[in-house]
């Protein structure tokens, strides 16, 4: 392991490596209060910041010394999570306009399957319907560059101004010009100057093809008409004039082929070098390693039946908490040792307390969805009820919109004119402290956001969704 040496491990890039998701201005002006001390700054983080004292991963606006930090932070948060949204909605809008037989949800649904990319996103939909969209374009044919790379790599012994005047005759066909080159020997010099020229004046820029009397091909330079002519009288079939393509000499190493840059026939089929098949299979590699995972439904995961209890899940993050606030303690103690040793010492603590807090948010993830298990498991035959008590804001607002969304489709399919209301019972918020309802005030804001049309009950603490 590399320990990085003192001048390039500040006090503020300490901060931000011991407390990832601390944003920078909050972490320099706590460090300005305590005149760059980061023992001082690590404890106050430690009383102030509740991403470090709780263990549901709930957020609190503490207004103790901080002078307001912990507010800043919860602030920013917001800020970036409206960015996020806003962002989506563009993407869906951008695919909603390639694919009008999909819904919000579901478009949604691909773009956080193909990790928020709209053209993975657009091609996953093309693969699995197989449909072309509506405002889609065919592709622009291939420039000349593009053949003359291919004739290159098919043709490495011949000069590039030998192909360049190939594709010139053929009026940059590809095919046509891959067997000119076949047909003709450009390897040797012709013998005689004009019937250099008779071959290179074939067919220039659209011009009228110049008379031939065979003379070319008996030299070894065949012009157009010749080498096509001479390469169908080695077909089968001596009525079939089409010319014929003829492979390049094999090779041991085996070959590859691909489709026609023109999309209508076959094309060259190339022995692909070593260095090319190394290529390939790193790039094979990297596409398995970075395939999409499909996103789990938190339902799902949640009525597993392996889950053990809320409160087992809550033990083990409570443990994975205290180790991991012990090697904080011990990074700023050794940080503050200065030199070298300390600062490097710092270090690995900081890496341990980043390892306890994966594990940590890990169990806490899993402490909240058999909490929210076991609190709904009185629900099963009232399915317009959930019940969000004990679980952190993140978990109660990701289960609110799933719920909402499954509650939506079953009132939409219902034939009835009636349509049952959905509640959400959060709690009037009376063991959340100082700091009041904070999953209440949630909650109600996110149907806020959304446009949802609910009525409130405050003494029980629940929200009641109308389908209207």
């Amino acid at each position: 392991m590399d320990h990085p040496p003192p001048d390039i491990f500040p006090p503020l890039e300490f901060l931000q490596f011991l407390f990832p998701t601390l944003d920078k201005t909050t972490a320099k002006s706590i460090l300005d209060k305590h005149h760059q001390n980061v023992h001082d700054t690590v404890n106050q983080l430690l009383n102030d910041d509740a991403d470090c004292v709780s263990i549901d991963g709930s957020e609190a606006s503490s207004a103790g010394s901080s002078g307001g930090s912990v507010n800043t932070r919860a602030t920013n948060r917001t800020t970036i999570e409206t960015d996020k949204w806003n962002d989506l909605r563009q993407k869906v809008d951008c695919l909603k306009i390639l694919c009008t037989n999909f819904s919000d949800s579901e478009l949604e649904s691909i773009l956080q399957n193909n990790h928020l990319d709209v053209d993975r996103a657009a091609n996953a939909i093309y693969e699995s319907s197989g449909q072309p969209f509506l405002n889609s374009r065919p592709p622009p044919p291939p420039s000349s560059a593009h053949s003359t790379r291919l004739l290159r790599e098919q043709f490495p012994d011949i000069a590039g101004k030998r192909i360049e005047i190939a594709l010139r005759i053929c009026r940059n066909d590809a095919n046509q010009a891959a067997n000119y080159l076949l047909g003709s020997d450009f390897g040797a010099r012709p013998s005689s100057p004009s019937v250099a020229k008779s071959a290179v004046d074939t067919k220039p820029w659209g011009r009228a093809a110049s008379a031939c009397n065979g003379s070319c091909a008996e030299a070894g330079f065949p012009c157009l008409t010749h080498a096509s002519a001479i390469t169908a009288g080695k077909s089968s079939n001596a009525n079939d004039a089409a010319p014929k393509f003829i492979a390049p000499p094999t090779s041991s190493t085996p070959r590859s082929s691909g489709k026609d840059i023109r999309a209508d026939g076959p094309v060259y089929s190339s022995a692909p070098r070593a260095t090319e098949r190394r290529i390939q299979q790193q790039l094979n590699e990297m596409n398995e390693r970075k395939r999409p995972t499909p996103v789990v439904s938190l339902s799902n995961a949640v009525s597993n039946s392996n889950l053990r209890s809320a409160d087992y899940y809550s033990a083990k993050a409570q443990e994975y908490q205290e180790e991991r606030l012990s090697k904080i303690r011990m990074a700023a103690e050794m940080y503050s040792r200065g030199g070298l040793t300390g600062r490097s010492a710092a270090f690995v603590y900081a890496q341990d307390s980043r390892k306890y807090d994966c594990e940590r948010r890990l169990y806490t993830e899993l402490s909240g969805r058999a909490r929210f298990r076991e609190n709904n498991s009185r629900f099963q035959d009232h399915q317009s009820t959930v019940d969000l008590h004990g679980l952190s804001k993140q978990q109660a607002l990701s289960h609110t919109e799933e719920e909402l969304a499954k509650w939506y489709t079953r009132c939409m399919n219902t034939t009835s004119g009636r349509k049952p209301n959905f509640t959400i019972i959060t709690g009037s918020g009376t063991h959340s402290g100082r700091d009041g309802p904070r999953l209440f005030t949630s909650v109600r804001g996110y149907l806020r956001r959304e446009g949802w049309k609910f009525d409130v009950q405050e003494g029980r603490g629940a929200f009641v969704v109308s389908f209207e």
